[in-house]
């Protein structure tokens, strides 16, 4: 949807080669299906001039009910990319029978064993704050190579699969002097 609605406002995109060219753009880390996200980003290629104040109003008049692009920012060539930056996230966890740290605070130096590496849960996880009974905020962080998997660390930290939780990512972040969001830096 975003995509088409930045085609309907005459984004000037460079292309891919090949036999089917599309526009040169790269979605932030993926979120895993069924799981919402209320701040999302996206690196673009784009053919100057832009003019990205008068860009951004003509995409929202294209986009969607409910989608809605907040804000634009050139960036550097030499910069790296959302992929390569975003390592930390946030998000709001909501159980339908209630949720508990119980399990994680009692285990939270359990070793997970993947197939070549491994990590301790406390690594990963860098807060988690109940919001009421039914409700937890909790921010991970990626481990160099060893990236976060809500469906392998949901269940261990609240006992319950990933699949009976509502789950929004809230917020993504990299280092630059500090934690900061992709437009902040």
């Amino acid at each position: 949807a975003l995509i088409r609605a930045m085609r309907r406002a005459d984004f000037p995109f460079k292309y891919t080669e090949g036999f089917h060219p599309g526009p040169k753009t790269s979605f932030g880390p993926a979120l895993s299906v069924g799981t919402a996200g209320l701040k999302e980003y996206l690196d673009m290629e784009l053919i100057p001039p832009f003019d990205i104040m008068a860009g951004l109003l003509l995409l929202q008049g294209y986009l969607p009910k409910g989608l809605q692009a907040i804000t634009m920012k050139a960036i550097e060539k030499g910069e790296k990319s959302l992929t390569g930056f975003v390592v930390r996230y946030t998000y709001e966890i909501i159980g339908k029978k209630g949720l508990s740290l119980d399990t994680f605070l009692e285990n939270s130096d359990m070793l997970v064993q993947r197939k070549q590496n491994s990590y301790r849960i406390s690594e990963m996880v860098e807060e988690a704050v109940m919001i009421g009974d039914r409700s937890c905020c909790i921010t991970v962080k990626d481990l160099g190579d060893i990236k976060v998997r809500l469906d392998e660390l949901l269940p261990l930290i609240f006992s319950q699969p990933a699949d009976d939780l509502e789950i929004t990512r809230l917020a993504m972040y990299g280092w630059d002097n500090g934690w900061k969001e992709p437009l902040e830096t």
